[in-house]
């Protein structure tokens, strides 16, 4: 059984530790640099490859990571779940056979009819 006296020492390393990582995490979160560009406006939809040029305020030292984000996408939802291939999502190349047995309902894009987002109502 432990004492208080052992309990509490407990506590206060934990508390030291949490404590000075949580510090450090704010220190490192606070150095991010973040720019957003909307190209919405700029690339036309079904278009295959369009270039951007786009004016930082600041320089931003090295390493440089780049997201993006997609609206109106869900890809937790079900139907999307249900159609992948594992193997595809690694860059395996997989031939139409394979894509109809683990892809169904959704092989091509030309198969969704309505956006994805709109099943989610319906589901």
């Amino acid at each position: 059984m432990p004492s208080y006296g052992s309990t509490m020492i407990i506590f206060v390393l934990f508390g030291i530790v949490f404590l000075s990582l949580g510090i450090a995490l704010y220190v490192m979160s606070d150095k991010v640099q973040m720019a957003e560009v909307n190209y919405s406006s700029i690339c036309s939809e079904g278009q295959t490859g369009c270039e951007i040029t786009f004016q930082l305020d600041a320089d931003i030292p090295s390493p440089i990571y780049v997201y993006y984000e997609l609206s109106n996408y869900y890809q937790n939802h079900r139907r999307y779940m249900q159609s992948r291939s594992n193997p595809q999502l690694m860059g395996k190349k997989i031939d139409e056979d394979q894509a109809k047995q683990t892809c169904t309902p959704i092989i091509y894009n030309s198969d969704i009819k309505t956006p994805l987002y709109s099943y989610l109502d319906k589901d």
